[in-house]
């Protein structure tokens, strides 16, 4: 009987261990298939993503796309950030070549000093552009901030253009400040920017 006991005794002993064992197995099986499940499902979750932004740029094209880096100005209300033109939402700037009339009637060429004053107060600053639109020429229509300033603003605000209110009515009130001022072409008399390239087509 003392061997009948001794040896259901070891034989529970090597149960208790097999269950052990199995039970560790199991463990490690299930976190491998948990690691290899998430690893499936992040797969899957950034393929979503990517079809996600797809769909999006193709529902709205370039909008909410951020350009930055040094600017070249081309004239008071167009730059070029690294290659891609962009143009200035929501005012229309005096063209570079575009000449205005002074208080006294005299002209000067109110083009070329609006991009050069806009070259100016850029020189050397890293600008930000969010891009609302593409216009028919392909340039980026943006919103472009310059130290933490609207340069939309600025343009208009400093007397080098009109806003733009066919597309945008947000600088309505910096160009009334300007005229109130009479700063830049305010100062005198000059020919709407869209009406002059009108005149020149």
């Amino acid at each position: 009987m003392a061997q009948d006991r001794e040896a259901h005794a070891r034989q529970s002993i090597f149960h208790r261990h097999d269950a052990k064992g199995w039970q560790h197995w199991v463990s490690l099986g299930a976190a491998i298939g948990v690691v290899l499940l998430g690893a499936f499902l992040t797969g899957i979750a950034g393929e979503l993503t990517r079809e996600a932004e797809k769909l999006l740029g193709d529902l709205f094209g370039p909008q909410g796309e951020i350009l930055s880096g040094q600017v070249r100005v081309i004239d008071a209300d167009s730059l070029d950030i690294g290659g891609r033109s962009v143009r200035l939402f929501g005012i229309d700037a005096v063209e570079k070549n575009q000449t205005c009339q002074d208080r006294r009637g005299r002209k000067w060429p109110c083009g070329r000093h609006a991009s050069e004053e806009l070259a100016a107060a850029l020189d050397g600053q890293k600008v930000r552009c969010l891009v609302q639109d593409t216009d028919r020429y392909g340039r980026a229509v943006s919103v472009c901030k310059a130290g933490g300033k609207d340069i939309n603003h600025w343009v208009v605000r400093n007397g080098w253009a009109v806003a733009y209110t066919r597309y945008s009515r947000n600088y309505e009130q910096a160009e009334a400040e300007a005229r109130a001022e009479k700063a830049g072409i305010f100062a005198g008399s000059f020919v709407p920017p869209e009406d002059w390239r009108r005149q020149r087509r």
